[in-house]
């Protein structure tokens, strides 16, 4: 079996070095750490990695120097240094220095370093492979020189010069591919780094303000109320990015088409101005589709937005449906009378945050989370376009030939008493409290773990256990195989898991009766309702 790529964490921080470890080594990596700068040097030359994460701040050796020796050492080893926010001199200082890329704390989402890392040894890879190729084409050529010097020389000089350019132009374009790509995981970066700033940047703030204002119940409130509006902010940006990603935990129903646009079209009273016509062309005996209901209309809204906004003035907008261009297929089209999209950027505008809109006045993550939509129902979305002549998108998907079903209820998140002692295992400690600060009050009798080895110890020391809520991905171990084993001490116990990866929580993964699944984020009242249907159902 491969061996994943080495990584080397150098951190003077106990906490942060094992978090990384445990995380990388999760996800493929082998891991080494190191405290200090002198015993990442050393470490350097015996474990030889792909890859470094290096801080800045350390207690014997700067930072700056450890990346000075390593550069020395040996260049081609991809430096990432982590260091606090707010230090751009460090940022500059550090590629000048020869870092291959600068990431801040706090890592809030270690998937964001992950990517980092990831970009950077994709970047590492392109560099080895060019030079592999620069003095492989070297050698062939001399070569070719060689064992073609009796023949006419000339001749096949001129051929050997026309090879090596031809090669030359497909490793060129090989190369602006790589950097096309790594070009759009920049802007991805940035682009959530800027978004997720100003949600942190509420949250602490407004947190601050409440504290303050202690002995102020009604500003307090106020305050409160804006750190929950930055957390609904958080989890809608979490979610586009799910949709982009392809990633987003659908649920899906058998609909009509015409039936979907026309549920649309009610959400649309105070998006369209009075200058904006809306028109409908709905086909005839189009067969039914199998969708996310609400996230084809997110879909939908999105292009509907990008068409107001392409007609500042007023204009025509159009939503039709009509049968696809082959077999069980069909096509929801939206077109306005806008300034077109130029034809030089139109190969962009899937990608995420790229937006030719003023700052502040769009994301860039509309038709990035339009195309992953399209994409995760298993259709595909085709663009026209013409300067002054508007734009038509159409979204082609599969149909079926099942009946309409109903949608799904959605739980009622009521608050009230609740009964029952719920076993709550998960290796983050805010989760964990809010788990315990939620359902304690409610009457339940709340018993928590960081780990599946604490969870093991409480489930065989306590009697009654009637509901364990389980983090599907642990440290040292996976919820349902723990759920497995507790449910040994506890037959009749029923199973909640949790996730901040909602296609972890795939119910086609989890059939069995007594079993729920709730994707974070998610409110207290949430898990409290979640919890008594639960504890209704047979175990």
């Amino acid at each position: 079996m491969t061996e994943g790529p080495v990584l080397l964490s150098i951190d003077d921080e106990a906490p942060i070095r094992e978090s990384i470890q445990a995380y990388f080594e999760d996800v493929g990596f082998t891991v080494h750490t190191a405290p200090d700068g002198a015993s990442g040097l050393a470490a350097i030359q015996s474990c030889r990695p792909d890859a470094v994460l290096l801080d800045l701040r350390m207690p014997d050796i700067d930072g700056l120097e450890v990346l000075a020796q390593i550069v020395r050492y040996d260049p081609t080893i991809p430096v990432i240094v982590v260091s606090g926010a707010g230090m751009l001199r460090d940022a500059v200082d550090s590629i000048k220095l020869g870092a291959w890329d600068y990431v801040t704390k706090p890592i809030l989402d270690l998937e964001v370093l992950e990517h980092a890392v990831r970009r950077t040894l994709e970047r590492a890879a392109l560099i080895r492979e060019n030079e592999m190729y620069r003095l492989h084409l070297e050698t062939q050529v001399e070569a070719r020189t060689a064992e073609l010097a009796a023949a006419n020389l000339r001749l096949r000089q001129e051929m050997a010069e026309r090879e090596a350019a031809e090669r030359q132009k497909a490793a060129l374009e090989r190369s602006l591919f790589q950097a096309q790509k790594l070009e759009s995981i920049g802007r991805l970066t940035s682009g959530i780094a800027h978004d997720f700033n100003n949600v942190l940047t509420g949250i602490l703030g407004y947190a601050e303000i409440a504290t303050r204002q202690q002995g102020n119940p009604t500003a307090a409130s106020d305050a409160l109320a804006m750190i929950q509006e930055a957390g609904r902010r958080a989890a809608d940006l979490t979610r586009q990015l799910l949709a982009f990603s392809r990633r987003q935990r659908l649920s899906i129903r058998v609909a009509r088409p015409n039936a979907v646009v026309l549920e649309t079209v009610r959400l649309l009273d105070r998006l369209l101005g009075p200058d904006i016509q809306l028109e409908l062309q709905l086909a005839e005996g189009l067969d039914n589709i199998r969708a996310d209901v609400g996230q084809l209309q997110q879909a939908l809204i999105n292009l509907v937005v990008n068409a107001r906004d392409a007609m500042p003035a007023g204009g025509r907008l159009l939503l039709a449906t009509a049968p696809g261009g082959g077999p069980a297929e069909m096509v929801f089209a939206v077109s306005d009378t806008g300034g077109g999209i130029p034809s030089d950027i139109q190969s962009q505008i899937f990608e995420p945050f790229f937006t030719t809109k003023e700052e502040g006045k769009g994301t860039g993550l509309g038709l990035a989370t339009v195309l992953g939509i399209v994409q995760q129902h298993g259709g595909r979305i085709e663009l026209e376009s013409e300067a002054g002549r508007g734009t038509t998108f159409r979204i082609h998907l599969p149909t079926t030939g099942e009946p309409v079903s109903g949608p799904q209820p959605e739980l009622r998140p009521v608050l009230g008493q609740g009964r029952g002692t719920i076993l709550a295992v998960d290796d983050d400690l805010l989760v964990r409290r809010l788990i315990a600060d939620g359902l304690s009050p409610l009457g339940f009798s709340v018993l928590v773990a960081a780990s599946a080895a604490e969870a093991r110890a409480m489930a065989c020391a306590t009697a009654g256990i009637d509901c364990l809520l389980l983090d599907v991905v642990l440290p040292d171990g996976h919820g349902p195989e723990l759920a497995a084993e507790l449910r040994r001490c506890h037959p009749q116990a029923r199973l909640l898991l949790i996730s901040g990866h909602p296609e972890r929580l795939d119910p086609v993964l989890f059939p069995a009766a007594g079993t729920a699944l709730l994707a974070k984020p998610f409110l207290p009242s949430q898990l409290a309702a979640t919890i008594r249907t639960l504890l209704t159902q047979p175990a």
